[in-house]
């Protein structure tokens, strides 16, 4: 369930040509798949407003979303095309259309943009990890104040494999 679709796409790249091979639902799916990771922890994804919601609250929320998704993939798609040597202004309109829609996730992440009617994520057990996202200190480490007793908390000498130590040296 996206929140935008080819056409959309179209709208947002005009009447550049671009290659038959090249499908925009790819496009898409990235950009769903990248708006759903900012949402993670906030809103339960994908973002569905309830019917019972007024007909423009649900609006709002699906424009501002259709419009991420959109210039995600539109920009994206544009970037994909180009180089920043080949046509510069191609290229700087891809960037601006992908800098807006980050900047709108990430509004939308710090809570600056509310999303009218769509369900707050109140269970984080469903929650991916984010695997860039460092949660706690190094194995080797020293900081023992948080989660005393983690593996993550004790020092090197603690944790490491001591039977592939390389002791004395090497000879060559």
């Amino acid at each position: 369930m996206g929140y935008a679709i080819s056409s959309d796409v179209d709208q947002v790249i005009g009447k550049l040509p671009v290659a038959s091979g090249v499908l925009r639902q790819g496009f898409l799916d990235s950009a769903e798949a990248t708006i759903h990771t900012y949402f993670i922890g906030i809103y339960d994804v994908p973002v569905e407003v309830k019917s019972s919601v007024a007909t423009t609250i649900s609006g709002v929320t699906y424009n501002i979303l259709n419009t991420v998704q959109k210039n995600l993939a539109g920009g994206n798609l544009l970037l994909s095309l180009t180089t920043s040597t080949e046509n510069e202004s191609v290229h700087d309109y891809g960037k601006y259309l992908v800098e807006g829609a980050t900047n709108t996730l990430k509004d939308i992440k710090t809570q600056v943009l509310i999303l009218p009617g769509a369900t707050l994520d109140t269970n984080p057990s469903d929650d991916v990890a984010r695997p860039s996202q460092v949660q706690y200190s190094a194995p080797d480490g020293t900081d023992t104040a948080k989660d005393a007793g983690s593996y993550f908390n004790r020092p090197f000498e603690q944790v490491a494999n001591k039977s592939d130590e390389v002791t004395g040296g090497i000879d060559l």
